[in-house]
């Protein structure tokens, strides 16, 4: 992946795994999509808890437990370093696990990284949205599906 690609999809910096190797625990995970960066939780013994959403669908996205190549599906996976937990690891656990089976995805309100701040800070909250919501010039009170047209419509970011 192109360093260009890898800082626009991870702004905050990014431990990337080598092959094999094992986040911590508690760990933020993020791993690339074909239009944004996917998150997730390391919850040990090789699993992660995210937002198993956009793949299963809009209206099928869970809170799930799945394993680190289900979760990367075959791409790099980076630890988000440089933030502070307001948690203890064990606390930001339980946090995830305590929302499995959610069916609340909403791409701009509740998506994969606002799971993940929440269990890690306490704030439901997306830079990744941010970013694309400022980039684009759409209003933040704008929502649903109105809002996310409006942002894709603008021109993509180039990785030359």
């Amino acid at each position: 992946m192109s360093e260009t690609l890898r800082s626009y999809l991870s702004p905050i910096d990014t431990q990337w795994l080598k092959p094999g190797e094992e986040p911590a625990m508690a760990a933020h995970l993020i791993t690339p999509r074909r239009f944004y960066t996917h998150h997730g939780l390391y919850v040990g013994m090789g699993r992660v808890i995210h937002y198993a959403g956009p793949a299963g669908g809009f209206r099928n996205a869970t809170v799930a437990e799945a394993t680190l190549d289900e979760f990367s599906r075959g791409q790099p996976v980076g630890m988000r370093v440089g933030s502070v937990a307001c948690f203890a690891r064990e606390e930001i656990i339980l946090r995830a696990r305590a929302r499995l089976g959610e069916r609340r995805y909403h791409i701009l309100r509740n998506n994969c990284e606002h799971f993940c701040e929440w269990c890690l800070r306490g704030s439901s909250r997306s830079p990744q949205v941010e970013c694309l919501v400022k980039r684009s010039g759409c209003q933040p009170m704008l929502h649903g599906i109105h809002a996310l047209r409006a942002c894709f419509a603008a021109p993509p970011p180039s990785f030359g």
